[in-house]
């Protein structure tokens, strides 16, 4: 890693290699944007066990239930259905 110079302090750069699976990313984004689970389900007409089953990845995503989800929070699908997707994976 190449270290980074700040005044006196020496930074390193972060691991940006994450292991997060789909259903810890949807409670990621849900606790950061404040709703409870109850919440999120509602703007998902969805009922919250099931919510609970996606968030604890008892039950598959899929691409459809991923696109809802996405648009209410605002994002790509892809973020949710490849959360530990990296770069390095491309190559």
């Amino acid at each position: 890693m190449k270290e980074v110079k700040h005044k006196k302090t020496v930074y390193l750069p972060a691991d940006f290699e994450v292991g997060i699976t789909s259903g810890q990313m949807i409670r990621e984004l849900r606790e950061r944007m404040g709703w409870s689970q109850k919440e999120l389900a509602k703007r998902l007409k969805m009922a919250v066990t099931n919510l609970s089953r996606l968030e604890n990845d008892q039950t598959n995503l899929g691409k459809l239930r991923a696109i809802a989800i996405a648009k209410v929070f605002k994002i790509h699908p892809a973020t949710l259905m490849f959360p530990d997707y990296s770069l390095k994976d491309a190559a």
